[in-house]
């Protein structure tokens, strides 16, 4: 389950079994999505060449996945990430 902090996501319980994307089904921008070789929750930004660039919920640096280690967001992931967002938008952040 996504912790909330560093845009991890812990445990095998929420990354959907057997479902990767490729570069022929990859995410759309803006897609909440688990990197399974980062173990880290992010939304889809861009997509470049052959890698996805990912960006944590609670902001901060973005990073590059390879499409193969990108499964979807389970809907827990996606609420919590609503909720750690909802938490830094009233802290002004």
């Amino acid at each position: 389950m996504y912790d909330g902090r560093s845009g991890a996501a812990h445990g095998s319980a929420s990354v959907p079994s057997g479902v990767t994307m490729d570069e022929g089904n990859a995410p759309e921008i803006g897609a909440l999505v688990i990197d399974k070789a980062a173990d880290r929750l992010g939304y889809v930004m861009d997509r470049l060449n052959s890698l996805v660039q990912l960006r944590p919920p609670n902001g901060g640096r973005e990073w590059e996945a390879d499409p193969q280690d990108i499964v979807p967001a389970t809907t827990g992931d996606r609420l919590q990430a609503r909720v750690v967002e909802d938490r830094a938008r009233k802290r002004g952040g």
